[in-house]
Parts: structure tokens; sequence; C-alpha cells
């Protein structure tokens, strides 16, 4: 558990490489273990080691995957948030949610609110804040008429 902690702070405050040292250091792995390094190396741009990461995660969960999605989407890398958002059998609402953020934050509205119609007809459950990262996306293309049907 006390590694488990010690991987987040450091995938969170830094350095990322501290926290690859406590992973690799650690004899029993679990599920916390592989997902907290998973998402520090991608929140750190290290996209290709968190891949690698995922790969060889005994049996990775949405949740993995989730924190991948959030990393490549951090960096703007949409095309292959989108292609792993594709790849899960039932990716949750933080999967899109991640994907629609990203889509938002590098200024690609309308393609967030083509993902946001997407979860809509796959029936995946919205949050809070799957409305409110939809909502300001709308808000900044002056779409009132899309904003009334979201609201």
């Amino acid at each position: 558990m006390v590694a488990n902690c010690l991987i987040d702070m450091y995938g969170k405050c830094g350095p990322v490489e501290q926290a690859v040292k406590v992973f690799s250091e650690t004899v029993e792995k679990d599920d916390i273990s592989w997902n907290s390094i998973i998402a520090a190396s991608a929140n750190n741009g290290y996209i290709e080691l968190a891949y690698r990461l995922l790969h060889l995660m005994p049996n990775p969960d949405t949740v993995s995957y989730n924190g991948l999605i959030n990393g490549i989407a951090q960096v703007g890398n949409m095309e292959d948030a989108v292609r792993v958002l594709s790849s899960l059998p039932n990716p949750n609402s933080s999967s899109w949610n991640s994907v629609i953020t990203g889509f938002v934050n590098t200024n690609r509205t309308w393609k967030a609110l083509n993902m946001f119609c997407k979860m809509h007809l796959r029936n995946v459950q919205k949050d809070e804040f799957t409305f409110s990262i939809i909502l300001s996306g709308i808000a900044g293309l002056a779409a009132l008429k899309w904003g009334m049907l979201i609201h």
C-alpha cells in the first residue's frame, strides 16, 4: 500500500522516474500499482512507456486503459486516444470524458460534440463532468441550439 501511494505521489509531483523506480522495486504488484504507474507515465508524457506497461500488466481493465487514454489526450494526440477508446469492449464515462476533454482542450469542439453524440448513442452513462466539459466547449462555439439540447 505504501508503494502504491509513493507511485501515485511521484506520478503527480515528479519525478516520474522515481515512480518507475518504486514500481520496479515493488515485489507484489496489484492492480492499483499497475494502474498508478500507467497513469503516472501517461500523464507525464511517457506514452510509449505507458503502452508497454499496459501490455505487461497481467489483467488490464477499463481503469488501466483510462489512465492511458487520459495521458494521450493531455498531450493532444486525439487520434490515438480515440483508437484506444475504440479498442475497449465497455468504455465507461471516464473513458469517454477523457477523449471529449481532449478535443475541447485542443479547440476541436465539433469533434468533442461528435464523441458526446456517440457516447449518447451507445447508452453510456453521462455524469456532471461530461455535461460540464461539453457545455463549456459549446459555449466557445456560441452554438446556442446545441447547448439547449444538451441542457
